[in-house]
């Protein structure tokens, strides 16, 4: 599930999915979104997935912290957000709103979010750490 052929196997069957959709309109739920949210402020070292949609809306895969952060699957993918967000009418980071009690739940169903980054330090090498 790691080989290139198989990432192209599996976007090739993505994008013959999308066909005839408008590409000027975000999309998603095609894969697992990397994700950031209050665990991982506990649980350095390990990735953030969610979602990889059925048609009526029902995540294939909760949230889930239980990865190494150096796990890779054809299933992941990676959305780029902007730093930067407007907010009532000002320029506002998007890090300062997850930790802004009265704003975070424009962005979070988790409530704040005080560490809404991942942490690039050393990661661990257990691979048994990361079955449980």
């Amino acid at each position: 599930m790691t080989s290139l052929p198989w990432f192209l196997a599996i976007s090739r069957k993505i994008e013959s999915q999308r066909a005839g959709l408008a590409r000027n309109v975000l999309t998603a739920g095609d894969k697992k979104d990397v994700v950031i949210c209050r665990a991982l402020k506990d649980r350095p070292g390990r990735v953030a997935i969610y979602g990889w949609h059925r048609t009526v809306g029902q995540p294939i895969q909760p949230l889930y912290v239980g990865h190494l952060a150096t796990w890779v699957d054809y299933s992941h993918g990676i959305r780029l957000v902007r730093k930067s967000m407007q907010f009532q009418g000002k320029t506002r980071d998007v890090a300062d709103v997850l930790g802004d009690p009265s704003a975070c739940e424009l962005l979070s169903n988790e409530g704040v979010v005080l560490q809404p980054r991942y942490s690039f330090g050393e990661f661990p090498r257990d691979t048994q750490s990361a079955k449980r």
